[in-house]
């Protein structure tokens, strides 16, 4: 198992701009808008460390929040408990990836492309 695949979240592999889950503190995912060695920092400015935040895994349910797929890119299916995605370059060649969560999506998206997936999530605040 890589670092990348763990849902354990640390500064290592996570990154500014990343969406993930506040555990047992709210029920809507939140952007990390800056980290350091011990926690990280929302744009609201809350403050939590690593071992209160958890990965936002894909699901029907958030892909229909985020608004997946974006443009340029395609949802190919799910294998196991990852959603395989197919991206497309300028000149209409294909790269396929999978990803778990939505922070490993940000990952490779930009492995692939070299830019930043920038999402918007839009689902209702409970």
């Amino acid at each position: 198992m890589t670092p990348n695949h763990t849902s354990k979240m640390t500064p290592y592999n996570l990154h500014v701009g990343d969406w993930v889950y506040i555990k047992h503190k709210c029920f809507w995912p939140v952007q990390i808008a800056a980290m350091d060695d011990f926690q990280i920092s929302t744009k609201d400015g809350d403050l939590f460390y690593y071992d209160e935040i958890e990965p936002v895994f894909i699901s029907n349910k958030t892909i229909t929040e985020f608004s997946l797929p974006c443009e340029g890119m395609a949802i190919k299916g799910k294998e196991g408990g990852e959603y395989k995605f197919c991206v497309y370059d300028s000149n209409g060649d294909a790269m396929e990836f999978c990803a778990s969560s939505i922070h490993l999506l940000q990952h490779r998206y930009f492995d692939f492309t070299g830019n930043y997936l920038r999402l918007g999530w839009k689902g209702a605040n409970l």
